[in-house]
């Protein structure tokens, strides 16, 4: 039986920059921020944190932060209207010894969500920050895709299950089919957690080799696919928060299966290494899969979060259609085109079988037409059957999914069976040789060693 987390939802908001320049005042607030489950950030000056958001498209590194009004390097207020005009949402504490009203209510114009006076109580200031936190708290659909906030009721139980998700270290199993955003969801989690981008291992279990597994997660010496000798420390033994996301789990050998099960003992990864497996097979399906030990499935889907088709949120449909369309819009700077009542309808009733891939493909498709008028359900249907020739319908696209898997893991097995002999594979598989490389190219397996 699979556990489900039982703990209270937690707060999202995790990394917090602290700007202040004296050493002791900074040292002191880094340590309460990490009591208080948070993980503190220290600048020094203003030319550090401008340093630290030098990208122009980054994304904002920190989801708060803490800034004292004199600074070495600058004005402490000039920073922060220069930080929230980049983001916005960034909510802001402001520190200073100097306790006037002009400077407060500056600091509040400029977007501080409070004004602190030093010296300050320590347990009141770190309630202001909790309760900062819990305001700004991120929303699940804001994770799941871009902003769209989604209300059907499948959407919503993936909301509660992420939060409970976002505050765990547990092993987590992320279920659905392709399209659904599962890798996306998986990233988020690893943002949440003040995990470095070092700190992410993405493995395909059907291709990397097994000693080369064996060494990036465990620690060790591997050959790389130039031939080179490498070493690794191995994900699992990270001190840092990481994230080792797992995909065609099933395709995992035996002897490396042992290792993970065991180094997961009883749902817990060693450190604060997170995993997450990546799966379009329900766990129960995972469970039926002859080489795979069940007891690793158990161990891997302590807490499972299936994320539904688009089908299965009809009621956001047409809403979620005039997100992407008014966001590409901006993209490209465009005029944004209305969805006339047939192409409402028309879209509530179609099966999306490609999920949002389909949704963004045809919605570029169709911009392309409309020149900022109105969507019909007739241009629809018209761009549909492109749709339908790429993706086909709901079960043929899950059938065609599957299948692909199947031939792709018979491959790599009749490969391995054969220490990569490519004329001894096709022969074991009943194929030509010239279909065991157009295999090889279909699945970009050419370059794998086994």
């Amino acid at each position: 039986m699979i556990m489900t987390p039982s703990s209270d939802p937690p707060n999202l908001l995790r990394r917090i920059a602290i700007v202040e320049d004296d050493p002791v005042s900074s040292s002191l607030l880094v340590q309460l921020v990490r009591k208080s489950g948070f993980t503190g950030i220290p600048f020094a000056s203003c030319r550090e944190v401008e340093v630290a958001i030098a990208e122009p498209d980054q994304a904002c590194p920190w989801d708060m932060m803490v800034v004292d009004l004199g600074l070495p390097d600058g004005d402490g207020q000039g920073l922060l209207e220069q930080v929230k005009r980049r983001f916005p949402q960034l909510p802001c504490i402001v520190l200073t010894a100097r306790d006037r009203a002009e400077d407060a209510v500056r600091a509040l114009k400029n977007g501080a969500v409070d004004y602190v006076v030093k010296p300050y109580d320590p347990e009141r200031f770190f309630a202001l920050v909790r309760k900062v936190a819990e305001s700004h708290e991120p929303d699940v659909e804001e994770l799941l895709d871009e902003g769209y906030a989604w209300r059907s009721p499948a959407m919503l139980r993936v909301r509660e299950l992420f939060r409970q998700a976002a505050g765990s270290h547990r092993p987590v199993l992320i279920e659905g089919e392709p399209g659904v955003g599962k890798r996306r969801l998986a990233a988020r989690l690893h943002e949440l957690s003040g995990s470095t981008v070092a700190g992410w291992l993405d493995v395909d279990c059907a291709v990397m080799p097994p000693q080369e597994f064996m060494a990036r997660v465990f620690g060790g010496e591997y050959v790389n696919r130039a031939g080179a000798a490498l070493s690794a420390k191995g994900l699992l033994n990270a001190r840092q928060p990481s994230t080792l996301v797992l995909r065609h789990v099933e395709a995992l050998p035996a002897d490396c299966q042992r290792h993970l099960t065991e180094a997961l003992g009883n749902g817990y990864a060693t450190g604060p290494c997170r995993v997450v497996t990546i799966s379009s097979r329900p766990v129960q399906e995972l469970l039926g899969v002859a080489e795979l030990d069940p007891d690793l499935v158990y161990r891997l889907s302590v807490l499972h979060l299936p994320v539904p088709a688009l089908r299965e949120r009809r009621v956001d449909l047409v809403k979620y259609w005039e997100f992407v369309l008014s966001g590409h819009s901006v993209k490209h700077r465009l005029r944004c085109p209305r969805l006339d009542r047939s192409a409402r309808e028309w879209i509530a009733d179609h099966p999306w079988p490609g999920n949002l891939h389909e949704v963004r493909a045809s919605v570029e498709e169709v911009m392309a037409d409309s020149q900022g008028g109105e969507i019909s359900a007739r241009q629809l249907t018209a761009k549909q059957r492109t749709w339908s020739r790429q993706l086909g319908d709901a079960s043929t696209e899950r059938d065609r999914n599957r299948m692909h898997e199947l031939e792709r893991e018979a491959l790599i097995q009749a490969l391995r069976a054969v220490g990569g002999n490519r004329r001894r594979a096709a022969k074991a598989l009943g194929v030509s040789l010239r279909t065991i490389y157009n295999m090889l190219d279909r699945h970009e397996l050419r370059e794998l060693k086994f």
